[in-house]
């Protein structure tokens, strides 16, 4: 038999899984009830009980929540588009009187500095919108500042598509970076390794030659190691 813990992880699970539908929200309703009543009969007060649920969302990729609050975004958003005129803004289920939904996200704005709001995607339905702005009254707020009308639509609008090649691009320019810097360090490890075995060339005192040795064999052997991780860092980037 399950815990009261688990019961209620499977229906917080569960109504992300299903949101908005009536009939997960009741088999969630019956669950916590459930649990309820184990932690009643075992005289024990109910607590906030650790479960981690996950979302998953355009630009952001999986969002995991772990008892309400976001404990991983995939791909954290840095406003990076901004330099290109796009602004994005994103809407989180968050509060006192979030419930169960705590930490998950609601809705993502996304607009340009020319053109105001341009899409709108709602977390519980999955739908896209292609908005536009009425009388260009959204000031500085470009993402979803004024008033707007807004169209439902089968397929994520343009600028949409624009933000994920420029953002794909900035990510595979930060991989190569963090790569290249880590080829710098193995270079400077093996320019060590070889160091050591100069001195080994030349002891100073008996003995020095296997302890240079073994430090040449050691600081080369790390240096194998950051390479590694620079190709690891490209090939998880797609180089």
């Amino acid at each position: 038999m399950i815990s009261a813990g688990e019961m209620r992880g499977l229906a917080a699970a569960l109504q992300s899984r299903y949101p908005g539908s009536d009939k997960a929200l009741a088999h969630a309703s019956l669950l916590n009830a459930e649990a309820d009543m184990i932690d009643a009969k075992a005289g024990t007060i109910s607590d906030a009980c650790d479960y981690l649920i996950h979302q998953d969302a355009p630009i952001l990729g999986r969002i995991s929540i772990r008892n309400g609050a976001r404990e991983n975004i995939e791909r954290p958003y840095q406003a990076e588009a901004e330099a290109i005129g796009i602004y994005l803004a994103f809407e989180w289920c968050d509060g006192p009187v979030a419930t169960d939904q705590c930490g998950m996200l609601i809705r993502i704005f996304i607009g340009h500095r020319d053109t105001g709001i341009q899409a709108q995607y709602e977390a519980s339905t999955k739908q896209w919108y292609a908005c536009k702005s009425r009388g260009g009254n959204y000031g500085k707020n470009y993402s979803h500042g004024g008033t707007w009308s807004s169209v439902k639509i089968n397929q994520p609008p343009a600028i949409v598509g624009k933000l994920e090649v420029f953002m794909s691009t900035i990510e595979q320019a930060k991989a190569n970076l963090k790569a290249a810097k880590l080829r710098v360090k193995a270079a400077h490890q093996r320019e060590h390794a070889a160091s050591y075995l100069r001195q080994s060339e030349h002891p100073a005192y008996p003995g020095q030659e296997a302890i240079c040795m073994g430090k040449a064999g050691t600081v080369e052997a790390l240096a194998a190691q950051t390479e590694a991780e620079a190709d690891l860092i490209l090939a998880q980037a797609g180089s």
